[in-house]
């Protein structure tokens, strides 16, 4: 009678055993996905950063080429007024003419800039959502391989 008992026992106590042992094989999955998740954030954070210092740059060039503008129309200014010509000569109209280009270079630049941060934006959330996706398909192919691989152990299966 007692070995009727163990045999029962040990036909409860098997799947128990190979669910725990399944379940065991599932953390290194889990964990490998937390760190997946976790670079994937931290890479994110990067690309913030960066997005931040290019658009700092940016604002920098375009203080920078105000400045250089602003010291050419300047000397412009002098030049026209040290040759004596009367205001609305062909002198005041190239002095014009350098400022609305100058605008127009400031222009771009700004432009440009937000551009290229809209593209670096959504390079940045393109990156992290591919990442999270990997992660958590490789969190699915892990548990389900740790489970296959476990209980087909734990019950001596062999595939």
């Amino acid at each position: 009678m007692s070995s009727d008992l163990l045999t029962g026992a040990a036909l409860i106590l098997a799947p128990v055993a190979a669910v725990g042992t399944a379940l065991g094989g599932g953390l290194g999955p889990i964990k490998q996905y937390d760190n997946e998740k976790k670079t994937a954030e931290e890479q994110y954070r990067i690309d913030q950063e960066n997005i931040r210092l290019y658009n700092l740059e940016v604002d920098e060039t375009v203080r920078r080429t105000k400045l250089n503008q602003a010291e050419t129309e300047g000397q412009i200014s002098a030049n026209i007024g040290a040759s004596g010509f009367a205001k609305g000569s062909s002198l005041d109209k190239y002095l014009e003419f350098v400022s609305t280009e100058n605008k127009k270079d400031i222009d771009w630049m700004r432009t440009s800039g937000a551009s290229q941060t809209a593209i670096k934006s959504r390079e940045a959330d393109a990156r992290r959502r591919n990442a999270n996706a990997v992660a958590e398909g490789n969190l699915v192919s892990g548990i389900g391989s740790a489970i296959t691989g476990n209980v087909s152990k734990a019950f001596g299966w062999g595939f």
